[in-house]
């Protein structure tokens, strides 16, 4: 079994956290950068993100369900899943302009996302 990335997990945990949706995901994490440092920062210092408040920043300080994440990545090696996290350089640029882009986009097989002419269903 593979050792799976810390960052990987902090990301995916993010998007189990209560109270934070995508968009406020994308907020944090052009904040902080990451989503292990949305996770060591303060209750204080995520409160006075924009869009974060009092209620969000202690749905994050008190999340404590990283086994859940560790599992999902457990489920994704075993069937082959990858995952793109915001901060990745190979994360779909236009996806970033979108107001609520998911902070952890999974796939299987070719993920070349950022080619000049994209077709989606």
């Amino acid at each position: 079994m593979k050792t799976i990335p810390e960052d990987l997990i902090y990301a995916i945990s993010l998007t189990m956290v209560p109270n934070v949706g995508a968009n406020q995901a994308k907020i944090l994490l052009e904040h902080f950068s990451t989503a292990r440092d949305i996770f060591m920062a303060g209750t204080r210092e995520l409160e006075h993100v924009p869009g974060i408040g009092t209620i969000r920043a202690k749905s994050i300080r008190s999340f404590r369900e990283f086994q859940l994440a560790e599992k999902e990545t457990r489920f994704m090696d075993k069937f082959g899943i990858r995952a793109l996290q915001y901060n990745d350089n190979e994360y779909p640029k236009r996806l970033r302009h979108c107001d609520d882009p998911p902070s952890v986009l999974y796939y299987k097989g070719n993920a070349e996302l950022n080619v000049p002419k994209v077709i989606s269903i």
